[in-house]
């Protein structure tokens, strides 16, 4: 027997998941198409991720679509509203160390506010400053002045 088996929760749950209408192919075409997104490949499930445009930025993005049903942003590249926060790509965000005269020692992790290993081009000095650090002009701990 389940942990859960013959509690009315359980059963309630269960029963509200059968009631939920299926979206096919075409439906959920129509659905991302309203999200500002045009499918690279054919609609994989609800539970599937699914490659698409985003029609703003021109990027190509992996979603589902039961989560922008959720409210989850389509694009995670741009700004939920303006003056926002974004997400930026590894080849951006190692283009803005270089332009901060950082040369990055491993690859980006995604996260602005993780210390990042680089190299001051300046002075040959090893540091770790963050995305969000340089982005906010606050300077690089460590390495010489330019």
């Amino acid at each position: 027997m389940f942990p859960y088996e013959g509690r009315a929760g359980h059963q309630q749950a269960w029963a509200r998941r059968r009631e939920l209408p299926l979206t096919d192919g075409e439906q959920a075409v129509a659905e991302i198409q309203t999200f500002g997104l045009t499918p690279l490949e054919p609609y994989p499930g609800p539970a599937g991720l699914w490659a698409c445009r985003h029609d703003t930025c021109g990027r190509d993005v992996e979603i589902r679509l039961q989560n922008l049903h959720r409210g989850l942003r389509a694009c995670p590249y741009c700004p939920p509203a303006p003056g926002g926060r974004r997400r930026w790509p590894a080849d951006e965000a190692e283009a803005l160390m270089r332009a901060a005269g950082l040369e990055p020692l491993e690859p980006y992790s995604g996260r602005r506010q993780q210390a990042w290993r680089c190299r001051c081009t300046g002075c040959g000095s090893e540091t770790s400053p963050s995305l969000g650090g340089i982005l906010a002009d606050q300077g690089v701990v460590g390495t010489a002045p330019t």
